[in-house]
């Protein structure tokens, strides 16, 4: 923290405006739209604007296991962390891919019968979000 002080004291503000992220906001997501419904929420749209510049940081996101309040308008769910909320905000963007694609061949099955649960109940294994995190840069040719 003293470094960057440091840094701005001698550079100007400009190097304190570089370390923040466009997704560093993610947090602050109060509304994730049903479908392509449009929502009030500036966080979000923002994102999905920029959508060339925050699609890296999304993807990069994913891991991130911070918990939130859950922004979709239903089902919620209380174990829902920004690296979720990234990657929903991120399938908006990419709609060449869906929730289902990014998770394991072996449980899509699970998927069609029970939804958005079957992604919660996978994350929440240790590596699981690093495991969806590849699969989507594999989806998006990131790799």
């Amino acid at each position: 923290m003293k470094i960057v002080v440091i840094l701005v004291l001698l550079l100007g503000p400009s190097v304190a405006i570089a370390e923040n992220c466009i997704c560093d906001d993610i947090s602050h997501i109060k509304t994730l739209p049903i479908k392509d419904e449009r929502v009030k929420d500036d966080t979000y749209n923002k994102l999905i604007s920029d959508a060339s510049q925050s699609k890296s940081c999304l993807v990069e996101s994913i891991t991130d296991a911070t918990l939130m309040r859950d922004p979709r308008q239903a089902p919620f769910y209380v174990g829902t962390t920004v690296g979720d909320v990234a990657l929903f905000v991120l399938l908006d963007i990419e709609k060449s891919i869906n929730l289902k694609d990014v998770l394991p061949e072996a449980i899509q099955n699970e998927y069609e019968n029970n939804g958005v649960y079957t992604y919660f109940s996978f994350v929440q294994k240790q590596g699981n979000r690093v495991l969806i995190q590849k699969r989507v840069k594999e989806l998006l040719s990131m790799d």
